[in-house]
């Protein structure tokens, strides 16, 4: 962006509405409101980049992936807002919240997710090989509700390598 003054301002611009680039999203997606679209008729704000960081979004706009990923979406609700297909958008609920972190404590392994619903059931399995699924006995959860960090601890299995698939059943 020419300053005007002979320097120039290198902007990283992170998402477009309509014609318009943001270095912000919280500005493109307040522009996009700021239309007054409809439910039926969404308006959609596409990623440019990867965004670090916390976005509200209401339940008018939607937001294009693009490829990127966004840290924190949270709808009007206070719940965070999954990607469902490249998109972001507030109101849907997933199958299953993607796992944010695994850590291995011990002979424990802890993996993280914050599930959109009420969970009624979480099942865990895993594989050394990704053929053969075994459910881990003794599967723990602690689930404080919808939008907040949930944490599976399971028994670390044997060998060097370990794969997770996890299950999650709602009470809704």
């Amino acid at each position: 962006v020419d300053n005007g003054d002979g320097w120039c301002t290198v902007m990283d611009y992170v998402a477009q509405f309509g014609e318009e680039k943001y270095v912000f999203l919280q500005d493109a997606i307040d522009a996009a409101a700021a239309t007054n679209p409809t439910v039926d008729n969404l308006a959609t704000v596409t990623l440019l980049g990867n965004v670090a960081g916390s976005v509200r979004l209401p339940d008018n706009v939607i937001i294009s992936a693009n490829g990127y990923t966004v840290q924190s979406v949270i709808d009007r609700n206070d719940h965070i807002v999954e990607l469902h297909g490249g998109a972001y958008q507030a109101g849907k609920h997933p199958e299953q919240p993607p796992i944010r972190s695994i850590k291995i404590e011990g002979n424990t392994v802890k993996l993280s997710f914050v599930p959109r619903q009420t969970l009624k059931t979480v099942v865990v399995e895993a594989s050394s090989d990704l053929k053969t699924w075994t459910a881990m006995d003794g599967v723990t959860y602690m689930d404080d509700g919808p939008g907040k960090e949930c944490v599976i601890s399971v028994a670390k299995p044997q060998g060097n390598n370990a794969f997770f698939r996890v299950k999650f059943e709602y009470a809704d």
